[in-house]
């Protein structure tokens, strides 16, 4: 019983990193661009979104497998 219940806090936790990784990720964007940019100003403006969108992703994975490691928990404990 133990177990069960450090994995499902686990989980949570996973899930509420994930979500305040997505937060990170919009936070760490680019701001918004010159109307006129210099090319290294465009450059390093693709940098950040990329970079940002990288961050967003992984805790997008995060929320996803630990929700989805819930589900399958709560399904495989109702059949039992």
């Amino acid at each position: 019983m133990k177990r069960n219940m450090t994995l499902n806090i686990a989980a949570w936790c996973c899930c509420g990193l994930g979500i305040l990784t997505v937060i990170i990720g919009f936070g760490i964007g680019p701001i918004l661009p010159y109307q006129d940019p210099t090319p290294e100003l465009v450059q390093i403006f693709n940098k950040q979104s990329y970079r940002s969108s990288i961050v967003m992703k992984i805790g997008i994975t995060m929320i996803a497998g630990s929700l989805l490691l819930l589900l399958v928990r709560k399904i495989f404990r109702r059949k039992s």
